[in-house]
């Protein structure tokens, strides 16, 4: 729920979860998000990105975020935007040494058309991103509790 306490901090027009599991989704619900439900999750990360897009009706860009990136700050998100705003690109979205993709705030005329397909999500849309340097740690994405074993968290 990192990401979520860490959105329900910035001044958005709308919140929108994409959840396969109602009691996640309560959790998003109660901070304040649109619960979108994505019934076949194993379709891979596309068909959680398509849905997102499909409830978004107003904005100009979306800021796409991972829930399984517990260190994404603040700081960051608005770095982000401060880039965008600025008119760098259509898309900015997040590098460190070894990672390149979200958090990512990619303008909705990109993301209307796009149709992403399996676990591809935004990859294609951030080819021509404005990458926006973070520390290695806020990168860092835990996909199983297996990833969480051993690691240090200081």
């Amino acid at each position: 729920m990192h990401i979520a306490a860490t959105l329900a901090e910035i001044p958005l027009l709308s919140r929108i979860a994409v959840c396969a599991n109602p009691q996640v989704g309560e959790l998003y619900r109660s901070m304040g998000f649109k619960i979108v439900v994505n019934p076949d999750p194993g379709a891979g990360q596309g068909s959680s990105l398509r849905l997102g897009i499909d409830a978004l009706h107003h904005g100009r860009a979306a800021l796409l975020c991972l829930a399984d990136m517990p260190f994404v700050s603040g700081a960051h998100l608005a770095a982000l935007a401060r880039a965008y705003d600025a008119g760098q690109a259509r898309a900015v979205a997040s590098v460190s040494d070894a990672y390149r993709g979200p958090p990512a705030l990619i303008a909705l005329e990109l993301l209307r058309h796009f149709r992403p397909q399996g676990d591809v999500g935004a990859r294609e849309l951030l080819s021509g991103a404005a990458w926006i340097k973070t520390p290695a740690r806020e990168c860092l994405d835990f996909d199983t509790k297996a990833a969480f074993d051993g690691f240090d968290p200081v």
